[in-house]
């Protein structure tokens, strides 16, 4: 059976406007966070001290953070990021997504007309949610067990900038989730290719029906296979 690839979104059509977001989307949540920074400042010291505060910490941003930036030492921080989300087991998600897979046939429509939308979109939906549970979970907890662990005070005490340590944290996470739907990648494939690999065979005798044109066309519907069968023109 083959796939209708006009049934979906080519890849170039929709990763321009994507990046397009996502640049929108940079500076946009470094300002929330600006102004949030600003809230909880101005609630602990009070309104002229907290712009104060706000005021240098992005003054030293600029002026040390950014300057100095290394990218040898953000590199060594991913690795070590890396490190850490595979000491924690991340790898399970792949353990869920396999088992995911086996059982899909008990919740899939096997009688659905159009198996490749079905199964294309379980894929991706199911993808999509494991990542972004990855990722929430990986950069949720590992801060706050860095410092429960004492393991971020080895970090700080080195000469690293905050903007690397940040950044680090954030390619190495990206990193592991890229791997990771990597893997989802291959798994998905094998998954639609065996669930779409058969053939269908015409049943009956075509039909002879008047389009809008005017002109004669023939109708018939293939045989069952696979729980399901097409009607075609």
């Amino acid at each position: 059976m083959e796939i209708d690839l006009r049934d979906f979104e080519p890849f170039y059509t929709w990763i321009g406007h994507a990046i397009v977001l996502a640049l929108i989307a940079i500076p946009v949540l470094s300002f929330v966070g600006v102004i949030v920074g600003y809230i909880v400042s101005a609630v602990r010291y009070g309104p002229i001290e907290g712009t104060i505060a706000v005021a240098r910490g992005i003054g030293t941003a600029f002026a040390h953070d950014f300057r100095y930036f290394s990218l040898r030492r953000t590199v060594a921080i991913a690795r070590v990021a890396m490190k850490e989300a595979i000491r924690r087991k991340v790898l399970v998600v792949f353990v869920v997504f396999a088992i995911m897979f086996l059982f899909a046939g008990f919740f899939l429509d096997t009688k659905s007309e159009h198996p490749a939308r079905l199964y294309l979109s379980f894929v991706l939906t199911t993808t999509t949610f494991l990542v972004l549970f990855l990722a929430l979970f990986v950069s949720v907890f590992s801060l706050p067990s860095d410092i429960a662990h004492r393991t971020i005070y080895t970090v700080v005490t080195k000469p690293v900038r905050a903007s690397e340590i940040v950044l680090g944290r954030i390619l190495g996470f990206t990193a592991i989730g890229t791997l990771i739907l990597a893997g989802m990648l291959v798994g998905s494939y094998v998954f639609v290719v065996r669930g779409m690999r058969h053939t269908h065979a015409v049943d009956g005798a075509l039909e002879a029906t008047e389009g809008p044109d005017g002109k004669r066309r023939w109708q018939g519907i293939t045989t069952l296979d696979r729980h399901h069968r097409h009607k075609f023109t």
